[in-house]
């Protein structure tokens, strides 16, 4: 293709393009006859003056011309000659009857169907030969099975798949060759049921016989088998179902006669049958040895009659079976429960060895590397514990989850009381006479009140065993003092104290219910004493009452210094009266000779369950078979160490009690929040459990002893918080926060709740009584008391108005508490220590005559330093509540504010 020449490059125009333009640009108005004559006769001028070009180029050039010229003639006249030729051949070639390509096909296709003919006259030889051999060859196996002779039939079964699988593709897709493959299979497994059938009935095992016949008959024949030849002749299908069925039942023979007393005989071999009976007695003793020795003429039969015949492998698989069997079924069961057996079952574990190493090793498995019975008896001194501590826990389980028949019994603690304080002086109340602060004698503290509470000071240290020559030593009351009402008009206050109030008291249980009353000697008339195993909550020390008597001591002696009577220490004593306000005691310097007496023990006692002696006896059993195995383990297995000899067994009783600890709460569940009784009785057993396992062995169960100690305090304790918080719950309920008890039906609700909570406590007094020693008696009940009380003092605190019949009735509410003084006393004559089990005994009695006192009386008491149990706020919220907004409720709430006097 040219390469355009762009537009405006001159182009050379022909002579035909140039007419041809002119043709175009004419129009029909310049389109005439001339024009068209004068191109025509232009176009004639040029077609004449290219010929004349062309005549003078060839002139110019003629010999060239010549020689193209008669080139192309020899060039037509060859094409001409081959044109010729090439119509020639093709005839020649494609002629229909004569062409060489048709007599070429005709050919071709005769020496094809020659050949396809021969062909299928080999194929169909071929085809004839082997069908003939199929058929003579399944016509002599059928030959074979109709006779019996099983064997052979079993070769030429082989022989005839492996001409099946030698078959031709298009032969063995023929309809001859299927059915012959069908009517082979029938016979292949008519064979192999008669195989079965002959082994069935050759060997046969169960519970009560082994039988083997050396020959076995082919039904529906004469001919005889011997079992080697129909073992190697069953299918590898066939003899390993087979083999599956025989393991299971030689292992469930041995099973079974491992696992009772059997008796074993062994017939003579006739006419090729060799049994093996097993018998099973009623009245055969068992012996663990006589199951050894059948187990052994068991595998002795097999050996002879049997195992020869089987593969290697087989065998094998029988020997770790076995081995467990023996394991399970023999050495295991077989462990004594007591050390006596041990010796004969040692004896037993020597012949479990000596047969593992015959019949395991030598018979069942040549190449076995392991001998697992062998391990296995060589720690058998550790199985015996761990065994004797499963026996042990799963009966400590069946008891401990089951209830128990014994009835409880009462236990008995001895309690020391610490030895007193030696005080080098010895406070001494002076007569009344000496009183010259006539402020004080307002107060309405006249000499009965000062003979009184001397007499009570003398009983106390009487009750503690002091010396007949030690001078007598004056206390605090557990009462605090009275408030005289500074008004004629308003009613003595005296008898708020409960002063007279004796005679209304609940009468406490008869003598004959109280399980510590036994006849009181001088050492039991003081009050019962918490034991020092058991600590209980520190009563609350009355600080108010004490710094009140050492203010007037140091008022009326003239000095600085005053005794006052020490915090109740554990175990705790009944607290004396308190002192009048007008008398103080004389300072005396104790004498130096004299010394306190050490007061003598004191025995309590308290309910145990009687499931508690069984546990002590399990573990003291178990101890004497750990100390039994410990000292003569090491003669029976010398080859084991003797520092382990034991060990398991004594820790056995520690999971006794680890049990007993875990199951215990599991049974009880949540009844002790409704029944109290089962969670003290429950912390009762486990105190006396510890007690007991702390004199078998202390050093051995000393963590043990802590644990049990630790969990009965706990128990003890969460028992008394859930009283505590039923009593606040039952007093909240009933009273909703002592609101409007100027209503009289809101102040019977009220009064219901209290009386409520005050019966509830008495009843657990009564119930608890009987259970708990006395000095846990006192403290749960004490606790449970406070809590009462320190629930109503506060919804009293938060009311934030008091009116006055309001008062009065809160505080008549508050005096219903008094009548559970008496609970804390062994009898009526005797004073009660309340106040030393119960925290807030006298904050509570002071708030009951605070909300009927005045305000000089409530600030006369704040400036003696008698409200120090009071927070400052809680003075002012009940100062607030009681009387209306003035000046003096003013002065007095800043009084306050500004802290307890130091007194």
């Amino acid at each position: 293709m040219a390469f355009p020449l762009p537009d405006h490059l001159p182009r050379k125009q022909d002579v035909s393009s140039a007419i041809l333009t002119k043709i175009g640009n004419a129009t029909t108005s310049t389109l005439n006859a001339a024009e068209a004559s004068q191109w025509l006769s232009e176009l004639d001028s040029t077609i004449l003056a290219t010929k004349r070009q062309i005549h003078e180029r060839i002139s110019g050039s003629l010999p060239e011309f010549e020689r193209q010229f008669n080139s192309a003639v020899s060039v037509q006249e060859r094409l001409a000659s081959l044109k010729r030729n090439v119509g020639q051949l093709d005839t020649a070639v494609s002629a229909p009857e004569t062409g060489l390509v048709d007599s070429l096909l005709r050919n071709l296709s005769a020496h094809s169907t020659l050949s396809q003919d021969k062909t299928d006259v080999d194929s169909l030889h071929n085809a004839l030969h082997q069908l003939s051999i199929l058929r003579t060859s399944f016509n002599h196996l059928t030959e074979l099975v109709s006779e019996g002779r099983l064997p052979q039939a079993v070769e030429s079964i082989h022989k005839y798949e492996n001409l099946l699988q030698a078959l031709p593709s298009h032969i063995a897709r023929s309809q001859v060759v299927l059915d012959l493959r069908q009517r082979f299979s029938t016979t292949r497994a008519r064979t192999e049921d008669q195989l079965d059938d002959a082994y069935s009935r050759g060997v046969q095992i169960s519970l009560s016989e082994v039988t083997v016949l050396q020959a076995i008959s082919v039904r529906q024949t004469d001919v005889f088998l011997k079992l080697p030849d129909i073992i190697s002749s069953l299918s590898a299908t066939s003899l390993t179902q087979n083999l599956g069925v025989l393991r299971r039942n030689l292992l469930a023979v041995v099973d079974h006669i491992i696992a009772k007393p059997l008796t074993i005989e062994s017939s003579e071999m006739s006419h090729g049958v060799a049994k093996l009976s097993i018998v099973q007695e009623q009245s055969m003793p068992d012996d663990p040895f006589a199951r050894l020795t059948n187990l052994t003429l068991l595998l002795d039969f097999l050996a002879e009659h049997l195992f020869p015949h089987l593969p290697s492998t087989f065998l094998v698989t029988l020997s770790k079976p076995i081995s467990t069997s023996l394991l399970q079924g023999l050495l295991i069961p077989s462990l004594p429960s007591t050390f006596g057996g041990l010796p004969t079952y040692l004896l037993l574990t020597e012949q479990v060895v000596s047969f593992e190493q015959q019949y395991i090793s030598k018979l069942l498995d040549i190449s076995a590397t392991d001998f697992p019975l062998k391990d296995w008896i060589s720690g058998v001194s550790g199985h015996y514990e761990r065994q004797r501590r499963t026996q042990i826990l799963g009966h400590a389980r069946s008891v401990f989850m089951t209830s128990s028949t014994m009835p409880s019994f009462t236990a008995e603690i001895v309690i020391q009381p610490p030895e007193p304080l030696v005080s080098s002086v010895i406070p001494v109340q002076e007569d009344e006479e000496e009183v010259e602060n006539g402020e004080e004698d307002a107060w309405g503290l006249n000499d009965e009140t000062s003979d009184t509470s001397r007499t009570h000071g003398s009983d106390e240290t009487e009750a503690w065993g002091l010396d007949d020559d030690l001078e007598e030593v004056s206390a605090e009351s557990a009462n605090p003092p009275s408030v005289e009402p500074t008004s004629q008009s308003e009613p003595d206050s005296s008898d708020a104290w409960g002063w007279g109030d004796e005679d209304d008291l609940d009468p406490l249980p008869d003598d004959d219910d109280d399980p510590w009353a036994d006849p009181p000697t001088k050492e039991e008339a003081q009050p019962p004493t918490p034991p020092h195993q058991l600590p209980a909550a520190t009563p609350k020390v009355a600080k108010g009452l004490a710094k009140l008597a050492k203010k007037n001591k140091a008022a009326s002696a003239g000095s600085s210094s005053a005794a006052a009577s020490p915090a109740p220490q554990h175990p705790p004593s009944p607290p004396p009266s308190h002192p009048a306000l007008g008398s103080a005691p004389e300072i005396r310097v104790r004498p130096p000779q004299l010394a306190p007496t050490i007061p003598a023990p004191i025995s309590e006692t308290y309910r145990v369950s009687g499931q508690m002696k069984e546990l002590v006896a399990t573990v003291e059993s178990i101890l004497r078979d750990a100390e039994q195995f410990s000292s003569e383990g090491a003669k029976l297995f010398p080859s084991s160490s003797s520092s382990t000899h034991g060990k398991t067994l004594y820790q056995t009783a520690s999971a006794v009690l680890d049990m007993y600890r875990a199951l215990q709460p599991l049974r009880i569940g949540s009844q002790h929040k409704t029944t109290p009784e089962i969670g003290f009785q429950y912390s009762n057993d486990l105190f006396w459990l510890s007690e007991q396992v702390e004199e078998l062995d202390e050093e051995k169960f000393s963590d043990e002893v802590k644990r049990l100690k630790a969990v009965s305090e706990r128990w003890f304790d969460e028992t008394i918080s859930q009283q505590r918080i039923d009593i606040q719950t039952s007093i909240s309920e009933g009273s909703k926060g002592f609101v409007d008890t100027g209503n009289q039906e809101q102040y019977d609700e009220c009064e219901a709740a209290v009386n409520g909570a005050v019966q509830q406590i008495k009843s657990f007094a009564r119930q608890w009584k009987n259970i708990l020693p006395a000095g846990r008696y006192y403290t749960a009940l004490g606790l449970v008391v406070d809590g009462a009380l320190s629930h109503v003092m506060a919804d009293i605190l938060d009311l934030h108005d008091i009116p006055e019949l309001e008062s009065g009735r809160l505080a008549e509410l508050c005096r219903i508490f008094k009548s559970l003084e008496g609970l804390f006393s062994r009898n009526v004559e005797q004073p009660s220590f309340a106040p030393s089990y119960i925290p807030s005994w006298f904050k509570f009695t002071y708030l009951s005559e605070l909300l009927e006192a005045s305000m000089a009386d409530i600030t006369y008491l704040f400036e003696e330093g008698l409200l120090v149990d009071f927070e400052t706020d809680e003075l002012v919220r009940l100062v607030k509540g009681l009387f209306a907004d003035n000046v003096l409720r003013t002065t007095t709430i800043n009084k306050i504010m500004a802290g307890h006097p130091e007194v």
